[in-house]
């Protein structure tokens, strides 16, 4: 402990107390690591220890509160016209794994709050490519269109040559000289959706040295547990119409809330998606949908 910079001597008292008192699950992620958790000299449980305690900070009754009235107090700052649905994950989520972090592998939490949450950037990204791909497979109107086509739709707007055809996917996700007219919200975990919102999880990776090129892979290569953060609940999908005030406003936003929860349901969102990581739960959105119904 010797060799230690003051500031973290003293972080090393307040560590103890770490996942027993309330506090921002991000902090604890970022700046409670006790000891070094990497390399043949770290402590692999340190690691894992540290990720009990950002579950337990996460799982804390004052940061619950407090979260449930921030949660709300941004549910209602949408605007009335926005589009809004609660979507349960299908087994886990993880969103930032690979984000920088003091232990390899990161997620992504709200910075004020500390708890999950999913970028709207990465919700429009992951609509378009949907929309893009599969819908676009099916109709040209939602592909996206090519430079060629963006250029040609530049000069009509200048008033040179002819009107291009009509492009859905423009329209709603917009290109690089101009934005779309739909705005993808962050997602809001739902406060109580789950008693533990954080998980722990694990991957196990064989073959890290065929990983870098220097070794092949044989069936001897025992696994490397690396321990990480996913999340499972329910979240707040919402969109909005960002353009003229138009009479088709509101079936266009209903259009890009149908591809999204496509995408959400049969692509996933975040890491890991190809081993069934953020999926979300299509029948029971269609049973809430018969819940919502029958009112």
């Amino acid at each position: 402990m010797s060799s230690l910079p003051a500031a973290r001597k003293a972080l090393i008292p307040v560590m103890e107390a770490r996942g027993n008192c309330d506090s921002h699950p991000g902090l604890v992620l970022q700046r409670y690591l006790k000891a070094s958790a990497a390399g043949t000299d770290g402590d692999p449980e340190e690691k894992r220890v540290l990720l009990q305690a950002t579950i337990k900070t996460a799982s804390q009754a004052g940061l619950q509160q407090l979260y449930k009235e921030a949660y709300q107090r941004w549910r209602d700052s949408l605007a009335a016209s926005a589009q809004v649905e609660e979507l349960k994950t299908l087994g886990r989520l993880i969103v930032g794994l690979g984000s920088e972090n003091v232990i390899e592998a990161g997620i992504t939490l709200h910075h004020t709050y500390g708890m999950p949450i999913v970028p709207g950037s990465g919700l429009k990204g992951l609509a378009a490519h949907y929309c893009d791909q599969v819908w676009g497979a099916i109709d040209p109107h939602f592909k996206k269109p090519t430079a060629e086509e963006d250029k040609a739709y530049r000069q009509w707007l200048e008033g040179r040559g002819l009107k291009p055809r009509d492009n859905f996917h423009r329209l709603l996700f917009g290109t690089t000289d101009d934005s779309g007219c739909i705005i993808f919200h962050d997602a809001w975990y739902v406060p109580g959706s789950d008693q533990h919102p954080l998980k722990l999880d694990v991957m196990t990776p064989h073959h890290l040295e065929w990983l870098d090129g220097t070794v092949p892979p044989t069936d001897f290569d025992s696994p490397t547990p690396v321990p990480f953060l996913s999340v499972s609940g329910r979240f707040l999908i919402a969109v909005s119409w960002h353009g003229p005030a138009v009479p088709a406003a509101r079936q266009w936003r209903d259009v890009a809330m149908t591809c999204l929860r496509e995408a959400l349901f049969q692509w996933g969102v975040g890491g890991k998606t190809s081993s069934g990581y953020g999926r979300f739960d299509q029948k029971a959105w269609q049973e809430d949908q018969k819940k919502t119904t029958k009112r």
